[in-house]
């Protein structure tokens, strides 16, 4: 386990159970005491769909020489 510890005071804590779990998570309190968790739900079998966006950007990227702006 590994813990760490932001500037602004935040701690945050990662397991890793390689052999254990396929997916990977994150849970946390809010400042008024309720729990947030979530899964993410990502290909875990080629050919790793999830990559397809980041991949396209990247193509945009090299053919333009323009990064993509998100403002």
């Amino acid at each position: 386990m590994f813990i760490i510890e932001y500037n602004d005071g935040l701690k945050g804590y990662v397991i890793q159970l390689q052999n254990e779990v396929e997916q990977w998570s994150f849970a946390f309190w809010r400042a008024k005491g309720n729990r947030v968790a979530a899964l993410c739900d990502s290909d875990i079998e080629r050919p790793f769909g999830h990559f397809d966006v980041l991949t396209h950007h990247i193509e945009d990227m090299i053919v333009t020489g323009k990064s993509l702006n998100y403002s």
